[in-house]
């Protein structure tokens, strides 16, 4: 059984040289007439890609809608509504696929006792344009200037 084995893998083992040689063979046997083609059609196929995806992608957008930093004093009487964000990726509206991370009550009452509290809304999309880039809005408390 291990003889067999061992032919076999002998075999394969010619096979796969003989059949690089001959692809090697037939590799030299194109004319540079036909390397040139392979070529143009190769550097024509990359330009028309290029352009029809710097086309596809020219009114991309990914944007907090509204205000991006909301700056509340001490004491101010804010509920937060989500304004969202648009989101357009190769010529498509992705916003409904926008993922939401936020400190922020379901209420959307804003604590406005202190200014150490901050909120935050984050947004991202599980896209191949801007999957690696998050937006976010800041609510930030502050104290009150007396001027």
């Amino acid at each position: 059984m291990a003889w067999n084995d061992e032919i076999r893998s002998k075999i394969k083992r010619k096979a796969k040289s003989t059949a690089k040689r001959e692809v090697k063979k037939e590799i030299k046997k194109i004319s540079v007439g036909a390397w040139v083609c392979i070529l143009l059609f190769l550097a024509v196929g990359i330009f028309a890609g290029g352009f029809t995806y710097s086309q596809l992608s020219k009114n991309d957008v990914f944007e907090v809608i509204g205000e991006k930093n909301i700056v509340l004093n001490v004491g101010d009487n804010y509920t937060y509504v989500e304004e969202g964000v648009k989101i357009v990726s190769l010529g498509k509206d992705i916003s409904d696929k926008v993922k939401i991370t936020t400190n922020i009550p379901e209420d959307g009452k804003i604590d406005t006792s202190s200014s150490a509290n901050e909120y935050y809304v984050i947004y991202k999309v599980d896209d191949i344009k801007f999957g690696h880039i998050q937006k976010v809005r800041l609510i930030i408390i502050q104290e009150v200037q007396n001027g």
